[in-house]
């Protein structure tokens, strides 16, 4: 990534705009949004979930969320390389380097790309393979 910027000062925006992007994303990994309020008083039916505020969720659920949100991230940084390639390119005005720059940084976020896409599918497979054979309700209908 240092290679990519000649000074700190497009280092350090970048890495200030995927903070801010990323941080919404964060927050989805935790919840799932619907009905969740932290404050709000414990039950007396004695669940754990409920006393302890963590959720009910399952362990395999939660790490696919937090998988897909670090894709999602992986994901916004490939799509602000493949902007940087364009705009090297764009700038180029015919200078051979500056062309050859931009191919190699093009190059770099196509294969990216597939990483992150293949990733996602690996990651969907083996998730939803373990959430199903792991599913309790389902061995006992």
């Amino acid at each position: 990534m240092i290679i990519l910027f000649k000074n700190h000062k497009a280092i350090k925006i970048v890495l200030v705009a995927l903070f801010i992007f990323a941080m919404p994303l964060a927050g989805f990994s935790q919840t799932d949004g619907v009905g969740f309020d932290p404050y709000e008083t414990f039950g007396d039916d004695g669940e754990l979930s409920n006393e302890t505020g963590l959720g009910d969720a399952e362990p395999v659920s939660v790490a696919g969320r937090i998988i897909n949100v670090a894709l999602g991230i992986l994901g916004l940084f490939t799509l602000i390389l493949f902007l940087y390639g364009g705009f090297i390119w764009m700038n180029a005005r015919g200078n051979e380097e500056e062309v050859s720059k931009a191919k190699k940084i093009l190059t770099g976020a196509v294969i990216g790309l597939v990483i992150v896409l293949a990733s996602y599918g690996i990651a969907n497979y083996i998730f939803t393979n373990v959430q199903r054979t792991t599913d309790v309700n389902a061995l006992n209908p």
